[in-house]
Protein backbone atom coordinates (compact mmCIF):
# COMPACT_ATOMS: atom_id res chain seq x y z
CA UNK A 1 0.00 0.00 0.00
CA UNK A 2 1.10 3.54 -0.91
CA UNK A 3 0.37 7.08 0.14
CA UNK A 4 0.68 9.31 -2.20
CA UNK A 5 1.70 13.47 -1.38
CA UNK A 6 -2.55 14.36 -2.12
CA UNK A 7 -3.48 11.66 0.07
CA UNK A 8 -4.28 8.89 -2.37
CA UNK A 9 -4.15 5.39 -1.30
CA UNK A 10 -2.91 2.85 -4.19
CA UNK A 11 -3.29 -0.55 -4.21
CA UNK A 12 -0.91 -2.94 -6.61
CA UNK A 13 -2.29 -6.55 -6.44
CA UNK A 14 0.55 -9.05 -5.91
CA UNK A 15 -0.62 -12.31 -7.42
CA UNK A 16 -0.62 -11.79 -11.14
CA UNK A 17 -3.72 -8.89 -11.23
CA UNK A 18 -3.78 -5.61 -13.43
CA UNK A 19 -6.86 -3.83 -11.35
CA UNK A 20 -5.51 -1.03 -9.29
CA UNK A 21 -8.05 1.10 -7.07
CA UNK A 22 -7.85 4.78 -5.97
CA UNK A 23 -10.21 6.40 -3.72
CA UNK A 24 -12.01 9.74 -4.72
CA UNK A 25 -10.15 12.35 -5.01
CA UNK A 26 -10.45 14.24 -0.60
CA UNK A 27 -11.90 10.87 0.65
CA UNK A 28 -10.69 9.02 3.05
CA UNK A 29 -9.97 5.57 2.15
CA UNK A 30 -11.85 4.91 5.72
CA UNK A 31 -15.05 6.07 4.26
CA UNK A 32 -14.68 2.84 1.56
CA UNK A 33 -15.59 5.08 -1.24
CA UNK A 34 -13.33 3.73 -4.36
CA UNK A 35 -13.29 3.92 -8.18
CA UNK A 36 -11.98 1.86 -10.55
CA UNK A 37 -9.05 3.14 -12.59
CA UNK A 38 -7.16 1.82 -15.85
CA UNK A 39 -5.83 -1.33 -15.99
CA UNK A 40 -1.73 -1.77 -16.29
CA UNK A 41 -0.69 -2.99 -20.01
CA UNK A 42 0.18 -6.30 -17.76
CA UNK A 43 -0.37 -8.32 -14.90
CA UNK A 44 2.53 -8.87 -12.56
CA UNK A 45 3.22 -10.38 -9.04
CA UNK A 46 5.96 -11.96 -6.99
CA UNK A 47 6.83 -8.59 -5.61
CA UNK A 48 7.24 -5.82 -8.11
CA UNK A 49 7.43 -2.67 -6.92
CA UNK A 50 5.06 0.48 -6.50
CA UNK A 51 6.31 3.95 -5.79
CA UNK A 52 4.93 7.34 -5.99
CA UNK A 53 6.94 10.10 -7.83
CA UNK A 54 8.22 13.86 -6.51
CA UNK A 55 5.13 14.68 -8.96
CA UNK A 56 2.18 12.34 -7.54
CA UNK A 57 2.75 10.01 -10.64
CA UNK A 58 2.91 6.22 -9.86
CA UNK A 59 5.38 3.77 -10.94
CA UNK A 60 5.11 0.12 -10.93
CA UNK A 61 8.33 -1.72 -11.68
CA UNK A 62 9.47 -5.50 -12.39
CA UNK A 63 7.98 -8.79 -10.82
CA UNK A 64 6.75 -11.81 -12.83
CA UNK A 65 4.75 -10.85 -15.56
CA UNK A 66 2.85 -12.40 -18.34
CA UNK A 67 1.20 -15.49 -18.48
CA UNK A 68 3.48 -17.38 -17.15
CA UNK A 69 4.71 -17.00 -13.59
CA UNK A 70 8.55 -18.22 -14.51
CA UNK A 71 8.51 -14.67 -16.35
CA UNK A 72 10.58 -12.32 -14.32
CA UNK A 73 10.32 -8.67 -15.89
CA UNK A 74 12.27 -5.96 -15.66
CA UNK A 75 9.32 -3.43 -17.39
CA UNK A 76 8.24 -0.49 -15.82
CA UNK A 77 4.79 1.50 -16.26
CA UNK A 78 3.67 4.69 -15.20
CA UNK A 79 0.17 5.60 -13.96
CA UNK A 80 -0.68 9.05 -15.56
CA UNK A 81 -3.46 10.58 -12.95
CA UNK A 82 -4.82 13.31 -15.10
CA UNK A 83 -5.36 11.00 -18.43
CA UNK A 84 -5.88 7.74 -16.26
CA UNK A 85 -3.95 5.75 -18.50
CA UNK A 86 -0.31 3.86 -18.11
CA UNK A 87 2.38 4.20 -20.05
CA UNK A 88 5.59 1.93 -20.51
CA UNK A 89 9.19 3.51 -19.13
CA UNK A 90 12.49 2.57 -19.71
CA UNK A 91 13.21 -0.92 -18.66
CA UNK A 92 15.38 -1.86 -16.08
CA UNK A 93 18.46 -3.11 -17.10
CA UNK A 94 18.32 -6.70 -15.07
CA UNK A 95 14.91 -8.40 -14.55
CA UNK A 96 13.63 -8.11 -10.84
CA UNK A 97 11.21 -9.21 -8.58
CA UNK A 98 10.67 -9.59 -4.44
CA UNK A 99 11.91 -5.57 -4.66
CA UNK A 100 11.17 -2.78 -3.12
CA UNK A 101 12.00 0.94 -4.70
CA UNK A 102 11.39 4.17 -3.36
CA UNK A 103 11.76 8.01 -3.87
CA UNK A 104 14.74 9.98 -3.48
CA UNK A 105 14.80 13.48 -2.18
CA UNK A 106 16.41 14.77 -5.47
CA UNK A 107 13.17 12.87 -7.57
CA UNK A 108 15.26 9.82 -8.38
CA UNK A 109 14.24 5.99 -7.79
CA UNK A 110 16.06 3.57 -6.05
CA UNK A 111 15.87 0.09 -6.62
CA UNK A 112 18.04 -2.41 -4.94
CA UNK A 113 18.37 -6.19 -4.94
CA UNK A 114 15.88 -8.66 -5.75
CA UNK A 115 15.56 -12.13 -7.43
CA UNK A 116 16.53 -12.52 -10.70
CA UNK A 117 16.24 -16.59 -11.09
CA UNK A 118 13.11 -18.90 -10.50
CA UNK A 119 14.04 -22.63 -9.69
CA UNK A 120 15.47 -24.51 -11.12
CA UNK A 121 17.48 -22.55 -12.13
CA UNK A 122 19.36 -23.61 -10.06
CA UNK A 123 18.40 -21.75 -7.26
CA UNK A 124 15.90 -18.75 -6.45
CA UNK A 125 19.38 -16.67 -6.78
CA UNK A 126 19.34 -13.02 -4.54
CA UNK A 127 21.25 -10.24 -6.14
CA UNK A 128 22.96 -7.14 -4.42
CA UNK A 129 23.31 -4.98 -7.62
CA UNK A 130 21.33 -1.78 -7.46
CA UNK A 131 19.37 0.66 -9.80
CA UNK A 132 18.34 4.19 -9.81
CA UNK A 133 15.76 5.61 -12.28
CA UNK A 134 16.08 8.95 -13.32
CA UNK A 135 12.04 10.39 -14.05
CA UNK A 136 13.55 13.70 -16.03
CA UNK A 137 15.90 11.27 -18.53
CA UNK A 138 13.63 8.31 -18.48
CA UNK A 139 17.21 6.50 -17.54
CA UNK A 140 18.40 3.72 -15.55
CA UNK A 141 21.82 3.72 -14.05
CA UNK A 142 23.21 0.83 -12.08
CA UNK A 143 24.26 2.83 -8.61
CA UNK A 144 27.05 0.92 -5.83
CA UNK A 145 26.23 -2.44 -4.83
CA UNK A 146 24.44 -3.68 -1.38
CA UNK A 147 26.97 -5.29 0.84
CA UNK A 148 24.90 -8.43 0.72
CA UNK A 149 22.47 -9.76 -1.95
CA UNK A 150 19.20 -9.96 -0.46
CA UNK A 151 15.07 -10.51 -1.82
CA UNK A 152 11.89 -9.87 0.41
CA UNK A 153 13.77 -7.35 2.00
CA UNK A 154 12.16 -4.00 3.35
CA UNK A 155 13.48 -0.52 2.91
CA UNK A 156 12.37 3.12 4.03
CA UNK A 157 13.63 6.54 3.45
CA UNK A 158 15.11 7.86 6.61
CA UNK A 159 14.26 11.52 7.94
CA UNK A 160 17.96 12.70 6.57
CA UNK A 161 17.05 11.39 2.93
CA UNK A 162 19.39 7.91 3.35
CA UNK A 163 17.95 4.64 2.66
CA UNK A 164 17.35 1.77 5.37
CA UNK A 165 17.32 -1.33 3.92
CA UNK A 166 16.47 -4.60 6.49
CA UNK A 167 16.47 -8.30 6.46
CA UNK A 168 14.98 -10.18 3.52
CA UNK A 169 16.88 -13.50 2.09
CA UNK A 170 20.20 -14.16 0.79
CA UNK A 171 21.64 -15.77 -2.21
CA UNK A 172 21.58 -18.93 -0.48
CA UNK A 173 17.64 -18.59 0.18
CA UNK A 174 18.50 -18.20 3.90
CA UNK A 175 16.46 -15.98 5.97
CA UNK A 176 19.11 -12.47 7.05
CA UNK A 177 19.16 -10.05 9.89
CA UNK A 178 21.74 -7.94 8.42
CA UNK A 179 20.75 -4.37 8.18
CA UNK A 180 22.40 -1.56 5.78
CA UNK A 181 21.74 2.14 4.92
CA UNK A 182 22.56 3.95 1.52
CA UNK A 183 23.91 7.26 1.16
CA UNK A 184 22.78 8.99 -1.94
CA UNK A 185 24.82 11.55 -1.95
CA UNK A 186 27.74 9.79 -1.80
CA UNK A 187 26.21 6.60 -3.09
CA UNK A 188 28.04 4.17 -0.42
CA UNK A 189 26.27 1.63 1.32
CA UNK A 190 27.32 1.05 5.13
CA UNK A 191 26.14 -1.64 7.60
CA UNK A 192 24.36 -0.91 10.77
CA UNK A 193 24.11 -4.02 12.30
CA UNK A 194 21.68 -7.20 12.68
CA UNK A 195 18.01 -6.93 13.52
CA UNK A 196 17.59 -9.16 16.92
CA UNK A 197 15.19 -11.48 14.47
CA UNK A 198 15.27 -12.61 11.09
CA UNK A 199 12.28 -11.78 9.13
CA UNK A 200 11.33 -11.68 5.40
CA UNK A 201 8.13 -10.52 4.21
CA UNK A 202 7.35 -8.09 6.69
CA UNK A 203 6.42 -4.39 7.08
CA UNK A 204 8.46 -1.53 8.25
CA UNK A 205 7.87 2.33 8.40
CA UNK A 206 9.77 5.08 9.89
CA UNK A 207 7.56 7.13 12.37
CA UNK A 208 7.69 10.96 12.91
CA UNK A 209 9.48 10.94 15.88
CA UNK A 210 12.74 9.00 13.82
CA UNK A 211 12.15 5.53 14.91
CA UNK A 212 12.01 2.55 12.54
CA UNK A 213 8.79 0.32 13.19
CA UNK A 214 8.57 -3.15 12.48
CA UNK A 215 6.33 -6.05 12.50
CA UNK A 216 5.03 -9.17 11.17
CA UNK A 217 6.93 -11.02 8.51
CA UNK A 218 8.71 -14.90 8.69
CA UNK A 219 11.41 -15.96 10.98
CA UNK A 220 14.32 -18.13 10.23
CA UNK A 221 11.68 -21.38 11.17
CA UNK A 222 9.29 -20.10 9.02
CA UNK A 223 6.76 -18.91 11.39
CA UNK A 224 4.82 -15.92 11.33
CA UNK A 225 5.63 -13.00 13.41
CA UNK A 226 2.97 -11.07 15.76
CA UNK A 227 5.28 -8.67 17.73
CA UNK A 228 5.46 -5.12 16.72
CA UNK A 229 8.96 -3.43 17.49
CA UNK A 230 10.40 -0.02 17.57
CA UNK A 231 14.49 0.24 16.72
CA UNK A 232 16.37 3.45 17.06
CA UNK A 233 19.73 4.40 14.96
CA UNK A 234 22.18 5.58 16.70
CA UNK A 235 24.13 8.76 14.98
CA UNK A 236 27.71 8.35 14.94
CA UNK A 237 30.41 11.13 14.96
CA UNK A 238 31.68 10.36 11.42
CA UNK A 239 27.83 11.05 10.39
CA UNK A 240 27.50 7.24 10.09
CA UNK A 241 23.73 5.44 11.89
CA UNK A 242 24.37 2.39 14.03
CA UNK A 243 22.20 -0.06 15.77
CA UNK A 244 22.92 -0.78 19.07
CA UNK A 245 20.55 -3.57 19.77
CA UNK A 246 18.03 -1.95 21.54
CA UNK A 247 14.35 -2.54 20.58
CA UNK A 248 10.89 -1.98 22.45
CA UNK A 249 7.92 -4.20 21.67
CA UNK A 250 4.08 -4.16 21.25
CA UNK A 251 1.67 -6.58 20.03
CA UNK A 252 -0.14 -6.62 16.64
CA UNK A 253 -4.12 -6.83 17.70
Amino acid sequence: MFKGKRGLIVIVTLVLFTSIMFPHEGVQAADGNWRRIADMNEARGHGPAGVVLNNGDFLVIGGASGEKTNQISRTVELYDKNRDRWVYKAPMKERRLEIEAVTLDDGRVLVPGGRTKFSPDPKPRATNTVEIYNPKTNTWSYAAPMKTPRRNYRMVKLLDGRVLVAGGRNDETQRIRSMEIYDPKSNTWSSVGNMRTTRFSFVMEVLANGKILFAGGTDDNGKYQAQLKYMTLKQKVDNRCQYDGSESSGQIG
